[in-house]
């Protein structure tokens, strides 16, 4: 250039940019999905069935720790009946607290197979989670992204 002229240079800037997501939280979960979705329809597309998938999977954590406190109580209540029925040896009251006890058992044993069931489908799930957020891709163009944020 001359002195004392000026010219206009655009510069245009490149970076591979990532931000973490935590679907785990489902507090802002569907806030999140409708901010990006003004922005970005395809990457909303994109995340919808992994924060499904990740649901599901917080659904069945969240039974696990039922069926957890549920087998602790159960077992606690077979220790009270196992208790009285020694206390109760021989009385005729004894057997009102065999029957508790059996259905105690009964209870404690579903409540088992009930738990095993669930951390299969937990596993099922999570390999669901782990297997979509390996196959999530996604680029966008900033400038549009930006320009649409102003």
């Amino acid at each position: 250039m001359e002195p004392h002229q000026s010219a206009d240079l655009h510069i245009k800037e490149r970076a591979d940019l990532s931000q973490t997501i935590d679907i785990r939280q489902s507090q802002f979960r569907d806030e999140y999905l409708v901010n990006v979705s003004k922005y970005s329809p395809e990457l909303e597309e994109k995340l919808h069935p992994l924060i499904n998938a990740q649901s599901a999977l917080n659904d069945i954590d969240s039974k696990l720790q039922d069926n957890a406190k549920r087998q602790t109580t159960l077992a606690a209540d077979e220790g009270r009946d196992r208790d009285n029925l020694t206390a109760l040896k021989g009385n005729d009251a004894a057997k009102r607290f065999v029957d508790e006890l059996n259905q105690s058992e009964d209870a404690l044993q579903t409540a088992r197979k009930d738990q095993a069931d669930l951390e299969k489908q937990r596993d099922a799930a999570q390999a669901q989670v782990e297997d979509l957020i390996a196959k999530l891709q996604f680029e966008t163009d900033l400038d549009i992204v930006t320009t649409s944020t102003r």
